[in-house]
């Protein structure tokens, strides 16, 4: 027996009530064993259980043949079109359902273009809970899913398919996304990224993007499990120039460390990198993150510590519970030295300088932290031969409160080994070591007190005043 009509705000729906189409339109023509139902809906509505809303469907068009097969029913199209407020659509495949009235099996494709970022978390399905659903409609917040091709092939009872039961696949290209990760940390501008979604995992490939005028040269975000995930994890490499870096740091949480916050009070001329990892919770708490800041040939020009170090390499490695130097270099008026930066103490920090310096250097830089000192400066220069390796700690004072004052405390220290000092006795010496040790403060009081301890013949205070 055939049979023909006309469909007027028909529904469709599974027994269980978990997917429900409401407010179809069309025509239905064919008999007990197959047929066709021609879809031309204006207007047609999607239920599906979980969802944070119904979808609402401007546009749902094509062709859906049924066949019956002993107990087993199929839906077959090979070209539905819909479109929604937020993206469109196209699906082909089938669902093949058994006789006892169960989750069909499905095998389906579908292409997405246009999908509104923005307007994801509308269309999530129901294995996402709420705590990631409210990160994901607060973090991405502009942007365009260009394109997105979907997979879903096996029984849906078992949906996502956890053991390897089907496939459920969704890959799709970001165009000029916009990620809040944190209402603590800075966003993410002009993101170019691929998302995949495979079963309950989720990945973001990001190759471009900027923070600030920071280039992203690459970043990966993953939610593993989305049904159980507390977190979404990400790292990332940034590549600019240093100001975009102290900017950066000025901005975000990473101030909370002493020394960065320290290095943002300075001048900082040259290009970096930024490796970053960071753990960001979905339910509001602190973000955890690691990660390197890694300089090339870049200038420190600081007023507070009174020195410049060009050609500076090498990284700085921070963490929530620290903030250490690897391999750091530079040059220091004119020759080579090595730089260390780590906590210390009630200071919070030290700034840590070694070289080598031979005559010149020495007297140059007694002249330039104490001018006073000036006047002698050609007499010790005669009367020095060789050079000695040094070290000079500079430390930032800090308030009672914890924040940065403008005082810094100094000392530098030298072995002298290797450096022969010609004056009498007891002060003169030949090559070998006598350890010489200077302790100060840099602070806008013209007055100083210097302290002074020469191996064992010499001790004392000297009082400077910069007015002099």
């Amino acid at each position: 027996m055939a049979i023909t009509g006309q469909l007027r705000d028909f529904s469709l729906g599974t027994d269980n009530q978990k997917l429900v189409i409401r407010n179809l339109d069309g025509t239905l023509s064919g008999n007990a064993s197959e047929g066709l139902l021609r879809l031309d809906s204006p207007a047609a509505e999607i239920i599906l259980a979980g969802a944070e809303t119904h979808y609402l469907l401007n546009e749902l068009r094509g062709d859906i043949h049924w066949q019956r097969a002993g107990d087993t029913v199929q839906l077959e199209t090979a070209h539905l079109q819909a479109h929604t407020p937020h993206f469109h659509a196209r699906l082909q495949g089938s669902l093949r359902f058994a006789p006892d009235g169960g989750a069909p099996l499905a095998d389906l494709q579908a292409a997405i273009s246009g999908l509104e970022l923005e307007y994801l978390h509308l269309y999530l399905p129901e294995l996402v809970p709420k705590l990631a659903r409210d990160w994901i409609k607060g973090a991405l917040i502009a942007g365009e899913a260009e394109s997105a091709d979907m997979v879903l092939r096996g029984p849906l009872a078992d949906f996502p398919f956890d053991q390897h039961e089907g496939r459920f696949e969704i890959l799709a290209a970001i165009h000029n996304g916009t990620l809040a990760y944190h209402p603590d940390w800075v966003p993410i501008d002009n993101i170019e990224a691929e998302v995949r979604i495979d079963g309950r995992n989720l990945t973001v490939d990001a190759h471009a993007g900027n923070i600030y005028n920071a280039e992203i040269t690459h970043a990966q975000a993953m939610i593993e499990d989305l049904g159980k995930a507390q977190a979404v994890v990400a790292q990332g490499t940034i590549r600019s120039q240093t100001g975009d870096a102290l900017t950066f740091i000025h901005n975000t949480p990473l101030s909370a460390s002493t020394l960065l916050r320290e290095v943002t009070r300075h001048k900082l001329d040259g290009a970096f990198t930024l490796d970053l990892d960071v753990g960001v919770p979905f339910h509001g708490m602190p973000v955890t993150y690691q990660g390197d800041l890694d300089f090339t040939d870049t200038t420190l020009n600081t007023s507070t510590l009174g020195i410049e170090i060009a050609n500076i390499s090498g990284a700085i490695s921070f963490a929530n519970d620290g903030v250490t130097t690897d391999h750091l270099t530079g040059t220091y008026a004119g020759e080579p030295v090595t730089l260390d930066i780590a906590p210390a103490g009630a200071s919070g920090l030290t700034f840590g300088i070694t070289g080598l310096a031979d005559e010149s250097f020495i007297t140059a830089q007694l002249a330039h932290f104490f001018p006073g000192l000036r006047r002698y400066a050609d007499l010790l220069t005669d009367r020095m031969s060789g050079s000695s390796a040094w070290t000079a700690l500079l430390s930032p004072q800090l308030t009672t409160g914890g924040d940065l004052t403008d005082t810094v405390s100094l000392r530098i220290s030298a072995p002298l080994s290797g450096l022969a000092i010609e004056l009498p006795a007891p002060l003169g010496k030949k090559h070998e070591a006598r350890a010489l040790e200077i302790t100060s403060v840099i602070s806008p009081d013209p007055r100083k007190q210097v302290r002074l301890s020469y191996g064992d013949v010499l001790q004392g205070i000297i009082a400077l005043d910069m007015n002099d």
